[in-house]
């Protein structure tokens, strides 16, 4: 009995894995960035990653300046966390 409902729970997650799987008819755009001096001796140098989440931030906004590209994702009205 015990091994027909493993096999009965194994079909039904593979029917929902197949469900969940759907097609999107947009792309994605992934960002990548590196510094390789943004971490050194497992210590984070806070210019250095300021500096790459700024670059990113610019990037997937494509506003010219940071204060832009951060004022079109959030308000100051906005909560975060």
């Amino acid at each position: 009995m015990n091994s027909i409902r493993n096999v009965a729970l194994v079909f039904f997650c593979a029917i929902a894995v197949a469900h969940a799987q759907t097609a999107s008819s947009q792309n994605s755009i992934v960002y990548k960035m590196h510094d390789p001096d943004a971490i050194e001796d497992y210590k984070t140098n806070p210019r250095h990653v300021r500096a790459m989440v700024d670059r990113l931030v610019l990037a997937a906004t494509g506003q010219p300046d940071v204060g832009k590209a951060w004022g079109s994702m959030i308000s100051p009205n906005d909560k975060v966390g």
